[in-house]
């Protein structure tokens, strides 16, 4: 169990890192192109960036798909794709956007940034976890009284990692409904002492596997939404920016 618990809480540490460390926003101190208030939450607030896609919304011509795309048309960024294996990038200030839409589109850019990390670190954190399955096994066996403790922990592990996800609209529940189908799974293949333990390292593996890839689609529809919806309108993107969270460097944003 101490080997177990030791590597769950490896793939949580180690996954957070590895998601901030692409999170981050350019400087705007470059002399080259044109000068920026400091890249804070404060600036957004002091700006009204909130209040900027109402007053800019008659400007963005309403698409079927990738309606953040269309907004970064408007302020002249043709090339800004946002989306899943995508990395949309602001460029510098000036260049050809000016403040304050420079501003959205970098924060916009590190928000397409952090939900591919996660989407990435959810695997990353899978496959050390899948590495502890003979242990997880041992745990299990032979103290079938107490069975579901192991299996616990593998939900706080996943959850811990996954719980930081800001999903809109109704695909909040679907990445939680989908793991409790699977975790509940995984308990019926909890058999008593006589079965065999490498099938059951093989069926808790299948129940994992298919935990995360239901976690990343979750990950995944969540981003697409986001795209696809009219960015002034509840669950667009403006929403996921308010307050100016993903503006700065080494911010909190859940």
């Amino acid at each position: 169990m101490r080997t177990f618990l030791a590597t769950v809480y490896c793939a949580v540490l180690l996954a957070a890192p590895y998601v901030s460390s692409l999170a981050l926003p350019r400087s705007g101190d470059s002399k080259a192109s044109c000068d920026t208030e400091p890249l804070t939450e404060q600036t957004w607030t002091s700006l009204n960036i909130d209040g900027f896609p109402k007053d800019w919304a008659p400007n963005v011509m309403t698409t079927a798909t990738n309606n953040v795309q269309s907004l970064a048309d408007s302020f002249g960024a043709l090339n800004f794709f946002c989306g899943l294996d995508q990395f949309c990038n602001a460029g510098q200030p000036c260049v050809p956007v000016e403040p304050p839409a420079w501003y959205s589109l970098l924060a916009i850019q590190n928000w397409n940034n952090y939900m591919n990390s996660i989407h990435t670190a959810i695997q990353f954190s899978s496959n050390i976890i899948s590495l502890t399955l003979p242990g997880i096994v041992s745990d299990l066996y032979p103290s079938p009284e107490d069975n579901l403790t192991p299996l616990q922990n593998i939900i706080r592990a996943i959850t811990a990692t996954v719980g930081i996800i800001p999903f809109s609209g109704t695909v909040a529940g679907v990445g939680k409904n989908s793991f409790e189908k699977y975790v509940n799974y995984a308990l019926t293949v909890v058999k008593p002492l006589k079965t065999d333990k490498f099938l059951s390292w093989v069926n808790v593996g299948s129940s994992l596997a298919n935990v995360i890839q239901d976690y990343q689609a979750a990950v995944s529809e969540s981003l697409k939404k986001v795209l696809d919806t009219p960015v002034a309108d509840v669950g667009g993107i403006y929403e996921q920016l308010q307050g100016g969270r993903f503006l700065g460097i080494g911010q909190n944003f859940t």
